[in-house]
């Protein structure tokens, strides 16, 4: 047990490391998001990400929830969406 549980850990380690590398979202061609109705890819920081859609919004609290990829953003209401700045 303890051999398939490291098993899926170097795995999961070898996934995360060995990210598809991008320079623009063209180059993203193995990469696919989950839900592709509320998530779309982009090419962030040289790697193919899976990114939330903007949600519609009117004002700042519309925006809770939104979860930016980046930590040192939070979502805000900009000409009614919801962008992470």
């Amino acid at each position: 047990m303890r051999g398939i549980l490291t098993g899926f850990a170097i795995t999961a380690v070898v996934c995360v490391v060995f990210g598809e590398r991008c320079r623009q979202v063209s180059d993203c061609v193995l990469t696919s998001c989950p839900n592709s109705t509320t998530s779309h890819i982009e090419c962030s920081h040289e790697v193919c990400t899976c990114v939330a859609n903007p949600r519609d919004c009117t004002t700042f609290s519309d925006c809770s929830g939104v979860l930016c990829h980046d930590r040192d953003r939070t979502a805000h209401c900009v000409d009614h969406r919801c962008q992470c700045i």
